[in-house]
């Protein structure tokens, strides 16, 4: 199992970008830290992972999300959507 797989990503998520490294392993020795980025005094990750098909190293940023609700109104009905409960959200990736 990869990294991606074992932690919850929304790709869905309004401003995440697409996982498109499916052969990415964590680089080694040094390849993860828990920083704030946006402000909101919850930690988000910083990796650094190795494309196992070419060879390239980037590094990647993703954002926690906390809980989030959706209303919308359909014809009298108000249905709810929970969004991002407690995931992570890929929003930079660049070659290092």
């Amino acid at each position: 199992m990869s990294f991606t797989q074992s932690m919850l990503v929304k790709d869905e998520t309004e401003g995440c970008i697409s996982r498109t490294l499916p052969k990415a392993t964590l680089s080694q020795p040094h390849s993860s830290s828990m920083i704030d980025f946006d402000g909101d005094c919850v930690s988000d990750l910083f990796l650094t992972v190795k494309d196992q098909a070419t060879g390239t190293t980037y590094y990647e940023i993703y954002l926690r999300r906390e809980r989030a609700q959706l209303i919308k109104e359909d014809e009298d009905l108000a249905t709810t959507k929970d969004t991002g409960l407690n995931s992570y959200c890929l929003v930079a990736r660049e070659e290092i």
